[in-house]
């Protein structure tokens, strides 16, 4: 996943330096990109890394107790270290094109497309092995229901990240939010990650944003605040519910078949003398959690055993899909 906040820090550094043609003071670098002392070291670590020059130089205005920083050379993929990191293996290839043909945006195709032109161009051999193995790939064609998700709105959130501005929006035809953007995650449904004006972050699916426009006033994101580890905090992508300490009991018929799974990093497997399994959990977003418990691979062979407040939510979700279904179907 990319993090857009470093990108557009590092965007920003450039153009600073830039402006500043015998180099930017530090202080003055810290306060045009909001940041601290330390946060601006790692993004020049990250920034020499890939290939930018930078050096030290004396104020040009004769403090000599001040340094400024010069930027001497742009890179990226200008370094040899760089180079021999994007240099793609067989299988990273396959991979990379796999997700290219699979690819659902236009933009993500030409992205990935531009990733692969770069390459040297393979052997014979490797090339029919490559053509092999992308065509006994069923990845390559994504099956099941899809989000018809308009690329426009798409692609405003995506300048909005990357330039950390916010944008407003509306979400199910209803009212206009001023939000955020942090990112896009996929999982079943697409959706955007954006925090509201009242501080909370939550997921939008993309296919219910029915309108989005640009806002002219910035974003602030916290610098301790990281997409991935708040993803890690739910057992899927919902976050409206609160961390509570969850408890699954698993048939023995189904035990091996479910230890074998990381249902979510914060679990703890407990086999039973009779051959059946706890999984002990620490999450949130039981609504997917739900979902889990209905899984061809144990729908009927797993028991929701803790906490009561969760074990009666469940027992209401049974009974109103039970009650449409006895209606339509007439069971009994």
């Amino acid at each position: 996943m990319v993090d857009y906040t470093i990108y557009s820090r590092v965007k920003r550094a450039v153009a600073c330096m830039q402006a500043h043609r015998y180099g930017v003071r530090i202080d003055v670098l810290m306060a045009h990109l909001g940041c601290s002392r330390s946060t601006l070291a790692r993004t020049l670590a990250l920034m020499r890394d890939a290939g930018f020059i930078i050096e030290e130089v004396p104020d040009p205005g004769g403090d000599y107790r001040r340094k400024c920083l010069l930027l001497k050379k742009v890179g990226f993929l200008s370094n040899p270290v760089a180079q021999a990191l994007a240099s793609l293996s067989l299988d990273e290839r396959v991979a990379l094109e796999v997700a290219m043909h699979s690819a659902e945006t236009p933009v993500l195709r030409s992205a990935l497309g531009k990733v692969l032109s770069v390459q040297r161009d393979l052997p014979t051999a490797a090339a029919l092995d490559l053509d092999e193995q992308l065509s006994r790939d069923a990845r390559v064609s994504r099956v099941g229901p899809r989000q018809r998700v308009d690329e426009r709105i798409v692609e405003v959130l995506r300048r909005a990240m990357v330039g950390l501005s916010r944008v407003t929006l509306r979400y199910r035809d209803g009212a206009p939010r001023l939000v955020t953007p942090h990112g896009f995650v996929h999982s079943r449904f697409d959706y955007l990650v954006a925090r509201g004006e009242d501080g909370e972050v939550r997921t939008l699916r993309l296919d219910l944003i029915t309108e989005v426009r640009p806002h002219a006033s910035p974003a602030e994101e916290p610098e301790d605040w990281n997409l991935s580890a708040w993803l890690l905090e739910s057992f899927g992508v919902y976050h409206g519910d609160g961390r509570l300490h969850i408890v699954l009991h698993f048939d023995a018929e189904v035990a091996d078949r479910a230890a074998r799974l990381l249902f979510h990093l914060s679990q703890h497997l407990q086999r039973e003398p009779d051959g059946t399994l706890r999984v002990h959990l620490h999450c949130c977003g039981h609504r997917e959690l739900f979902h889990e418990l209905l899984h061809p691979d144990w729908n009927g062979h797993v028991t929701l055993e803790h906490p009561a407040s969760l074990v009666s939510a469940f027992r209401e979700y049974l009974n109103t899909a039970a009650a449409r279904h006895r209606r339509v179907y007439g069971l009994p």
